[in-house]
């Protein structure tokens, strides 16, 4: 089983970097970018919480997708101080359409298990990224 994890965890990241070359960016601001997608906006202190990050990196990679056009840079409404990074749609749709093919395989994929089974995949996977997580986090500390 943990070979298996181990596997996986080695195939997202090589995932993560030929996709990432598609489109001319480094595997962790593509990352970044994702975890911003997913949230659809974050101030440069949330994105730097979020991966571990120090802000002054975050910063640097903010500047970077800013520069490719992949993020505008919005002042937060409930606090004028702040600045909120917000993915670009039509940008972000473009590496949907990258990642499109394997969407597509994947979703087709999930049709060969039933609700209860992906059920306890979906269990799995969260308690899986809150372990990741938590270990991140002991890292950072050490």
């Amino acid at each position: 089983m943990t070979e298996l994890l181990r596997q996986a965890s080695a195939q997202s990241l090589l995932i993560s970097q030929a996709i990432a070359a598609k489109a001319r960016l480094n595997t962790t601001d593509l990352e970044c970018l994702d975890i911003l997608q997913m949230q659809g906006q974050a101030s440069a202190g949330e994105l730097a919480k979020a991966t571990g990050l120090t802000t002054g990196a975050v910063t640097a990679l903010l500047d970077r997708l800013e520069k490719a056009g992949f993020i505008k840079r919005l002042p937060d409404p409930a606090d004028r101080r702040r600045v909120l990074a917000t993915p670009d749609p039509e940008k972000i749709h473009g590496l949907f359409q990258i990642y499109a093919p394997l969407q597509e395989k994947m979703e087709a994929l999930y049709g060969d298990y039933d609700e209860r089974q992906l059920e306890i995949i979906i269990d799995f996977m969260e308690k899986s990224c809150a372990v990741s997580k938590e270990f991140i986090q002991a890292l950072q500390k050490t």
